[in-house]
């Protein structure tokens, strides 16, 4: 009887083994992890890697387009294809260009209108709020000496604050897990991925960083948001004072809910938010833009990517020719137009 149960044993683990064996095969094979790759970091949580050509995923479960990412661990070429005059672009989703092609996104966009003797960096990364864009561009500054350094607020990251420390150092565990296992096994990757997203949708504590600041029900949105600005608006002034200490300029430019994602629009905190950077620009000598105006005469299927929320590429091209205007304004010469029509036809 034990002989029978020892060998039955031995024959579902050796099954198992074997269809474990031939799973990590097909997948290396023919399902390879294309995903971008980040890496854990004390500073910022997470940092995409560097050199390397992989997809983000959208809200929807859809893959974005495939990202170029250089030496620098940033979207697009390698700088040694960049001219020496540069102009860096700091920001999150949007800046970065998730959800379109790399020549669709509207740093790519002011690129080429500014022609052979100036070139647009772009330094957006997914998720990232303004204290992980001050860390990036200290680390940044010395490689690229930009003349020009814009800040891209896109209204709704103002949130991402600094996490608490257990939230942090949870997150750090995790993902040093998560690339341990991926450099050993394929098919785990994609288990694990799984067990992630069913394990959020049941809102799984462990795998959700802690805000610093809460959002206590007591507080509004508006409310919430004027006390994001006010922790940031230190972080901005540390960011000019190194740019300018440089030799370098620096701008605001701040990309507004209203008018662009309609579904539960609060747009008198939009505009209250807006006015606020104004004044705070104003106050410290930092030239301030909106892209608001750039989107107005337009229905929000023609801005949105389906069912996710980031822009179009018909958006992009609105902020990028929104950004020429800024860009002669503080004195560089248009070189090439930026004409939205075939965008808009393809959108």
């Amino acid at each position: 009887m034990l002989r029978k149960f020892l060998l039955n044993g031995a024959l579902v683990l050796g099954s198992t083994l074997f269809c474990l064996v031939v799973g990590e095969v097909m997948c290396r094979l023919f399902f390879p992890d294309a995903r971008l790759r980040y890496e854990a970091d004390q500073d910022v949580l997470a940092a995409i890697a560097p050199n390397q050509d992989g997809f983000i995923y959208l809200s929807d479960g859809s893959r974005a387009p495939k990202a170029r990412i250089n030496e620098l661990g940033l979207r697009g070429a390698s700088l040694a294809e960049a001219s020496e005059r540069r102009v860096l672009f700091l920001g999150d989703s949007f800046t970065f260009g998730s959800g379109v092609t790399e020549d669709e996104s509207f740093v790519s966009l002011v690129d080429d209108a500014l022609g052979e003797e100036v070139s647009a960096v772009n330094g957006g990364h997914p998720g990232y709020g303004i204290y992980q864009m001050e860390i990036k561009f200290q680390r940044l500054s010395p490689v690229l000496r930009p003349e020009l350094v814009v800040l891209i607020i896109w209204e709704s990251f103002l949130l991402r604050q600094r996490h608490t420390k257990e939230g942090h150092q949870a997150f750090i565990a995790r993902m040093e897990k998560l690339n341990r296992l991926k450099s050993f096994s394929v098919l785990g990757t994609y288990v694990y991925r799984m067990y992630e997203q069913i394990a959020l949708r049941f809102n799984a504590k462990n795998l959700v960083v802690a805000l610093q600041e809460t959002k206590e029900p007591q507080f509004s949105n508006e409310v919430l948001h004027r006390r994001a600005v006010r922790l940031d608006s230190a972080r901005i002034l540390r960011i000019n004072d190194m740019v300018r200490a440089e030799g370098g300029e620096f701008a605001i430019v701040f990309w507004p809910r209203e008018g662009y994602v309609v579904d539960n629009v609060e747009t008198d905190m939009s505009a209250g938010l807006s006015a606020q950077f104004e004044e705070f620009a104003e106050a410290n000598g930092i030239p301030f833009f909106s892209v608001q105006g750039a989107f107005e005469s337009y229905p929000a299927a023609a801005l949105n990517i389906p069912n996710d929320g980031h822009p179009t590429p018909f958006a992009h091209c609105l902020v990028a020719r929104e950004l020429m205007g800024i860009f002669e304004e503080l004195g560089y010469p248009l070189e090439r137009p930026v004409s939205c029509a075939d965008f808009l036809a393809g959108g």
